[in-house]
């Protein structure tokens, strides 16, 4: 679903406040991109983010992965997040591996 800039922004909003959310979204995020250096790269810098022809297989469209780490960079941008405290999202092994 393509979301409107005035949803990505008020999505945005939302993201920033809350910290949980955030860590929610990464781990979405990482997930949508298979891990790696590609989701870390998503993770850690979401506005010079791209997606290079030569990427193989995704487990989602490139549409889809690119909307949510538009929203990610304009979290990180409302709340004035310095690169330094742009970690990993925090993934828990469930035992399911």
């Amino acid at each position: 679903m393509k979301l409107t800039p005035e949803q990505r922004t008020s999505q945005a909003r939302i993201l920033a406040r809350d910290k949980d959310e955030l860590q929610a979204v990464k781990a979405t995020i990482w997930t949508m991109i298979g891990g790696g250096r590609l989701a870390e790269f998503a993770v850690r810098q979401p506005a010079d983010f791209y997606i290079d022809i030569r990427v193989g297989r995704l487990p989602y469209s490139r549409r889809d992965i690119l909307q949510a780490v538009a929203i990610l960079a304009e979290a990180y941008e409302i709340a004035q997040t310095p690169l330094k405290e742009r970690t990993s999202p925090v993934l828990l092994n469930l035992g399911c591996f």
